[in-house]
C-alpha cells in the first residue's frame, strides 16, 4: 500500500478488518481525510455483507470493523451484528425442531402406507391418506397425489355406471316409440329422456323436433283446408246477397279469422266502403237538393270585369269523406285521419285565374315562368298566395263582390265531384289519369297509367274534359293556392268545410299539382304547402265565392 499525503495507507477495494489509521491526526485537513476514509471503508463493508450470503461469514466481517478502536460507525455495525446473531440462533432452533420433526412424520407416512395396503375399500385408504395430509408435512404431495388417483377412479365408475343407465334408458325410449302409434306418447318419452340423460339427448331431442314438424304440418294442412272452406262459405254469402252491408260483413268475418284469401278479402271490403260511401253522398246530395238548400249541380254566373269575363260554377252542398284512406296508393301521413266533412253550396271558379283576367284587374301580365304559353285564356303563374289575396282585394272593390280563395275541405270536395277516388275527369271518377286526361309529367306512372310524351308548357284553360262539377284542370296544369294554414294532420280539423287559421301561419296550402309533377301529386287527396310570400313558377289560383 502506499501512503497519502496525510498519512494515511491507501485502503485495498475490498475490507479486510485491518484498521487504516496509522496515528491520529491532529490537523484539520488530516481529520477530514481520516473521516472521508472511514466512510470509504464502511461503504466497503456493506459492498461485501451485501455479496456475502454466509450468515457466519457476515458476522466475521462485522466483529473484525467493530474491534477497530477508529471504526466511524461502530452502533450500525453493533446493530447489524446483533441482527445477525439473532437470525442465525432462530434458524438453528428452526433447523433442531424440525429435524427433531422428521422422524414421526416418517413413522407416521410408514403407517399410513400400511394402513393403505391393509384397508379393504377405497374410502378406508381415503380416510388414512387424508388423515396423514392434515397433520403431516413431508409426504403431504404423495398423499394428496393418491388421493386424487383414488377420487378419479371413484368418479370413472360412478361414470360407467351412469353411462350404463343410460344406455338402458335409451332402449327402453326407444321401445316405448316403437310400440305406440301416438306423435303425442313418442314425444313424451323421448322427452324425459331428455331431461335425465345425456349420451343420446341430441339424437332424442332431434326426434322430438321432427315430431314437433310433422304435428305443424298436420295443423296448417287442416287449417288450409278449414280456411278453404270458410272462404267458399264467404264466397257463397256475398253472391247470395245485394246487400252491401251483409256482403261486407261476411268478408270483414273472414278477414279478421283466416288468411290464405285476407287479402282479396279486404280489396273487396274496400271496394264496398267506396260504394257505400258513394250511395251514401249521392242520398245526401239528393236529399239537400230536395230541401232546397243547395244550387242546381253545374249552373254558371258570369261576371265582367274591365271588359274580360269569367264565370263561376255553383257547387252543390254535401258532405264526404275527406282525405285519403291508408289502402290508397301514394297516401302521405298528413292526408289522415280521414273524416266526414259537410259543405255549405258555395260558387267555384270553371277555371283557373287566366292571365287576361289578371291583366284586367292588376294591369299587369305577372306570369313570368319558363314554362309559361303566353295568352289571356292561360292561366296566371308565379303568384304567391300573398299575390293572390292582393288580386282577390281589388277585384272586390271592382266589382262589388266578395270573391275569396277555397277553403281546402271545398275545393277537395269539388275536385272529387261526387267520387271517392283520386282522380275525376271527363265526369268520373278514376283510380288513374292518363296524359290525354291532364297537364302533368307523364313520365310517371300511377295504378297502371300509361307513360306518354310530358309537355313541359301551362296550357291554355279547358284544354281537357271538365269533372262531374263542370270544373276545368282541377288536376294539373298549375297548383292552386287556398286559404288554410298547413297542419299536418287532420286528427283535429273542423268538420264544417271552412278554412284552418292558426295563429302563427307560417306554411299555407296548395293543391292540384302541375305540369311539371307526377300523378301521384295530381290526387284529389294530395297536399303541399308553401311560404305565403313564394312565387313558384308552377302556382296558380281559383277564386271561390259564398253564395247569399
Amino acid at each position: 500500500m502506499q501512503e497519502s499525503g496525510y498519512g494515511l495507507r491507501e485502503q485495498s477495494p475490498r475490507f479486510t478488518g485491518q484498521p487504516v489509521l496509522l496515528y491520529q491526526p491532529s490537523a484539520p485537513g488530516e481529520q477530514e481525510a481520516v473521516r472521508q476514509a472511514g466512510e470509504h471503508q464502511w461503504k466497503l463493508l456493506q459492498l461485501d455483507l451485501g455479496l456475502q450470503s454466509d450468515p457466519e461469514e457476515k458476522i466475521r466481517l462485522l466483529r473484525a470493523y467493530v474491534a477497530d478502536p477508529h471504526c466511524a460507525h461502530f452502533d450500525e455495525a453493533a446493530q447489524q451484528l446483533k441482527t445477525l446473531a439473532d437470525e442465525l440462533a432462530r434458524q438453528r432452533q428452526q433447523y433442531e425442531a424440525q429435524q427433531a420433526r422428521i422422524i414421526p412424520d416418517t413413522q407416521a407416512w410408514q403407517k399410513t402406507l400400511a394402513a393403505v395396503a391393509a384397508a379393504s375399500s377405497p374410502a378406508e385408504k381415503r380416510a388414512a391418506l387424508a388423515s396423514y395430509a392434515e397433520q403431516w408435512e413431508i409426504n403431504r404431495l404423495e398423499a394428496l397425489a393418491q388421493i386424487s388417483a383414488l377420487d378419479q377412479i371413484k368418479a370413472d365408475e360412478a361414470q360407467q355406471a351412469r353411462a350404463s343407465a343410460d344406455a338402458q334408458a335409451w332402449q327402453w325410449t326407444l321401445a316405448e316409440v316403437a310400440a305406440t302409434n301416438s306423435s303425442t306418447y313418442k314425444r313424451a318419452a323421448l322427452k324425459r329422456y331428455a331431461d335425465h340423460w345425456e349420451n343420446n339427448r341430441v339424437e332424442a331431442l332431434a326426434q322430438i323436433s321432427a315430431l314437433d314438424q310433422i304435428k305443424a304440418d298436420e295443423a296448417q294442412q287442416a287449417r288450409t283446408s278449414a280456411d278453404a272452406q270458410a272462404w267458399q262459405w264467404t264466397l257463397a254469402e256475398v253472391a247470395a246477397t245485394n246487400s252491401s252491408t251483409y256482403k261486407r260483413a261476411a268478408l270483414k268475418r273472414y278477414a279478421d279469422h283466416w288468411e290464405n284469401n285476407r287479402v282479396e278479402a279486404l280489396a273487396q271490403i274496400s271496394a264496398l266502403d267506396r260504394q257505400i260511401r258513394d250511395e251514401q253522398q249521392r242520398a245526401e246530395a239528393n236529399s239537400a237538393a230536395k230541401a232546397g238548400h243547395t244550387a242546381a249541380p253545374g249552373a254558371c254566373e258570369t261576371f265582367t270585369v274591365n271588359g274580360v269575363s269569367f264565370r263561376m260554377v255553383a257547387i252543390p252542398a254535401g258532405s264526404f269523406m275527406m282525405g285519403s284512406p291508408e289502402s290508397e296508393h301514394g297516401r302521405k301521413k298528413d292526408e289522415g285521419p280521414q273524416r266526414r266533412v259537410n259543405i255549405k253550396s258555395f260558387q267555384l271558379g270553371q277555371i283557373q285565374v287566366t292571365q287576361g283576367l289578371w291583366q284586367a284587374v292588376m294591369g299587369n301580365n305577372h306570369s313570368y315562368s319558363y314554362y309559361t304559353n303566353s295568352g289571356t285564356n292561360v292561366p296566371v303563374d308565379s303568384v304567391s298566395w300573398d299575390d293572390a289575396q292582393g288580386f282577390i282585394k281589388k277585384l272586390n272593390q271592382l266589382t262589388g263582390q266578395t270573391f275569396r280563395l277555397p277553403s281546402e275541405a271545398e275545393w277537395e270536395y269539388a275536385a272529387r265531384a261526387g267520387c271517392n277516388t283520386p282522380f275525376n275527369v271527363d265526369g268520373q271518377g278514376r283510380n288513374k289519369i292518363e296524359a290525354s286526361e291532364a297537364n302533368f309529367d307523364t313520365g310517371n306512372t300511377y295504378n297502371g297509367s300509361a307513360k306518354g310524351a310530358s309537355r313541359y308548357k301551362v296550357l291554355p284553360v279547358a284544354s281537357f274534359a271538365a269533372n262531374g262539377f263542370g270544373l276545368y284542370d282541377m288536376h294539373g296544369n298549375l297548383w292552386e293556392w287556398v286559404q288554410d294554414c298547413y297542419v299536418p294532420s287532420y286528427a283535429d280539423a273542423r268538420s264544417d268545410g271552412g278554412a284552418v287559421e292558426t295563429v302563427s301561419c307560417q306554411f299555407r296550402v296548395i293543391r292540384g299539382g302541375s305540369l311539371c309533377d307526377g300523378p301521384r301529386l295530381l290526387r284529389a287527396a294530395n297536399r303541399n304547402y308553401k311560404t305565403p310570400d313564394v312565387r313558384s313558377y308552377y302556382n296558380g289560383f281559383r277564386l271561390a265565392r259564398t253564395l247569399p
